[in-house]
């Protein structure tokens, strides 16, 4: 997680470019206005002054294993980036964000640029067009949903969200309390900033997976090759045994918590990266 004010960033960024000319800081401003003379919205009222001063993170593997909303089927999983900051005012920001949401044309009844689609009474915006992804990969989209006091985006698939939803209200132990994650943070210089934590055993068990099922691919695609051309020399098959499956709990045996922080000396800005051995 990261302590960020993001009025204070939009307010660092206007001063800078108005110290550099205050032509690049009208050219700021002027979208904002035209934002709020179209859509009665107040960029800096309405969306940054309602969003809080954390910025949480978390990646995992996609649980889904195809993509929302394409009608692919076969592609094989990728990870979901999960984003959330508290919320001052959900039905202000709420509204904000339906305002831009109609400024691109996102209709009604998923017509559009936006479906949206209703998890446990919580409604779940998702932007229609997917992100460029490599040949064969899951395509990952862009949604959104403010549940539980927070907003939350996610791109990916929707998992992350739905099990968001599911578990807001149910008591949970703050990541700050897990001893893994305490015993991290005294390793790390006093003083550092956008403090960083990965647990190795579920990034090596994704990292295995991703290489198997790309020599999958890989192999299927040479020997549809040998098929037609007769069998290449050297070999290319084998790169790894695809057959051989990571065991999370191997991983874990030997690597537990990674953490990492970020720190200023007087010489420059440094990270700190400790990932402790078992």
């Amino acid at each position: 997680s990261q302590r960020i004010s993001l009025p204070g960033v939009y307010a660092a960024i206007q001063e800078i470019l108005n110290g550099i000319d205050p032509m690049m800081g009208a050219m700021l401003q002027m979208p904002l206005f035209q934002l709020k003379g179209s859509t009665g919205i107040d960029f800096e009222k309405d969306f940054l002054g309602n969003i809080g001063d954390e910025l949480f993170s978390s990646e995992s593997p996609s649980q889904a294993g195809l993509p929302v909303g394409s009608g692919k089927t076969g592609a094989p999983a990728d990870n979901d980036l999960l984003l959330w900051v508290p919320v001052k005012d959900a039905q202000a920001l709420g509204a904000a964000l339906v305002g831009l949401k109609n400024l691109v044309g996102s209709g009604e009844e998923g017509e559009g640029a936006f479906t949206v689609k209703d998890y446990l009474g919580t409604p779940i915006h998702t932007f229609k067009n997917p992100l460029s992804s490599e040949e064969g990969a899951q395509e990952k989209f862009i949604s959104y949903a403010i549940a539980g006091g927070n907003l939350f985006v996610c791109i990916g698939t929707t998992s992350p969200l739905q099990a968001v939803i599911r578990n807001i209200g149910k008591p949970v132990r703050p990541v700050w309390e897990d001893p893994e994650v305490l015993g991290g943070i005294e390793k790390l210089p006093p003083g550092c900033c956008g403090v960083t934590f990965t647990r190795m055993e579920a990034l090596l068990t994704n990292f295995f997976r991703e290489v198997r099922e790309r020599q999958e691919r890989l192999d299927r695609a040479l020997k549809d090759i040998e098929e037609k051309m007769g069998p290449l020399e050297p070999p290319l098959l084998g790169f790894c045994d695809p057959s051989v499956k990571l065991d999370p709990r191997e991983a874990g045996r030997f690597f537990g918590m990674a953490t990492s922080g970020l720190y200023r000396t007087a010489d420059g800005i440094f990270m700190h990266l400790r990932v402790a051995h078992r």
